[in-house]
């Protein structure tokens, strides 16, 4: 068996397992509270419509794990199934969890235990966080192993650094922008009272989450039915998230309260010294105020102010035309496949040409809609 042991878990087996998994998300090289169990094990048990199983790399002298990511096929362009990471739209970030202890050798080794459990020579990462230790040791270990490894899709989102770098982004916000935001805020706060709040207590955590999935329902999300709350599944995958990752002091909640509502709130989920704004609704009513923005803005103010913080990841699309102005750090992030053989090496490029060909069909598709 050796020192080290390929594990395939199923969400059932996988709560087996909550400690040493903890442990690795904990002190992981590069932080993902996406593939921690927290977040996974109520995903995993209400969200997925296939099957989902967590790759594990563990070592046989103590149980501790070294490496793990959750793993399922699906579909990156229209016709191309391929196994891959599970991250998407509730967890935008592909980054495997890997421990510091992780030997390069024993990544490769976990790479083709994946490989061979799939009965699949080529796996892709979606999202990967590109500039990561974790990405960059990754690489090196496929590499080293055999594989061949590209970059499908590599794109930049919004995100903001801390310290005096993070200091000079928020000087670089445009001066038109600043002096909007601030004349929007005044107006508003002529109406009635006006302020900003961070909610981090646990308690105070799952009292605010309620009222963010009231507010989100209210607008466009609960009119088209991404909301949250919008399927009694989602909302208790969200709920049991946010209850779990609030017990350890990793939520917090921003709200800009007006009049004594809350008009527009955003939900960050911390994870080592990284922040994510994971989800963000706003009250349409006020939409003359930018609330959304002027919340985004107070936000990276909080965030700047708090020690141990060193980088926030906004998870937004490229080019968000709420948040990228504001958060003017750039998170650099791609589909990285990895691939081993004739044949995946075929599959690979059928797979270049066919996410090609989707985000080519979505851009007409907008265009149209613009039209």
């Amino acid at each position: 068996m050796g020192a080290f042991e390929a594990l395939v878990l199923d969400p059932g087996k996988a709560a087996h397992h909550r400690a040493a998994w903890t442990a690795l998300a904990d002190s992981a090289i590069a932080p993902n509270p996406f593939f921690g169990p927290d977040f996974l094990l109520p995903y995993l048990a209400t969200m997925t419509q296939g099957p989902v199983r967590l790759h594990v790399l563990r070592r046989n002298s103590d149980g501790a794990f070294l490496a793990a990511a959750p793993f399922t096929r699906k579909r990156f362009g229209l016709v191309s199934p391929v196994m891959g990471a599970e991250a998407g739209d509730y967890g935008p970030l592909g980054t495997p969890l890997i421990s510091p202890e992780c030997p390069q050798d024993a990544l490769a080794h976990w790479l083709e235990g994946i490989s061979g459990s799939e009965k699949t020579g080529l796996l892709a990462f979606p999202y990967l966080r590109s500039d990561d230790t974790a990405a960059d040791l990754l690489r090196k270990a496929a590499i080293a192993g055999g594989w061949s490894v590209e970059d499908f899709e590599t794109e930049n989102r919004a995100g903001h650094a801390t310290g005096e770098e993070g200091e000079a982004q928020a000087k670089g916000i445009a001066k038109t922008r600043r002096k909007e935001l601030d004349r929007q805020f005044r107006r508003l706060s002529d109406l009635a009272e006006t302020r900003f709040e961070s909610i981090e207590s646990p308690q105070a955590v799952a009292t605010a989450f309620e009222q963010f999935l009231n507010l989100e329902a209210s607008g466009w999300k609960g009119r088209q039915g991404t909301a949250l709350g919008a399927t009694p599944e989602r909302a208790r995958f969200a709920r049991e998230f946010v209850e779990r990752t609030a017990r350890n002091g990793n939520i917090r909640i921003d709200a800009l309260f007006h009049a004594g509502d809350a008009i527009a709130m955003l939900v960050l989920v911390r994870s080592l010294s990284r922040i994510f704004a994971w989800k963000v609704a706003f009250d349409e009513a006020f939409a003359r105020y930018s609330p959304g923005a002027q919340l985004a803005r107070s936000s990276m103010r909080t965030n700047l102010a708090s020690p141990g913080i060193e980088e926030a990841d906004s998870l937004a699309i490229p080019g968000h035309p709420m948040i990228e102005p504001l958060w003017r750090g750039k998170i650099p992030y791609s589909t990285t496949v990895i691939r081993k053989g004739l044949f995946a090496t075929f599959r690979a490029k059928l797979l270049r040409r066919d996410i090609a060909a989707t985000k080519a069909l979505k851009r007409k598709a907008k265009s149209i809609l613009k039209r």
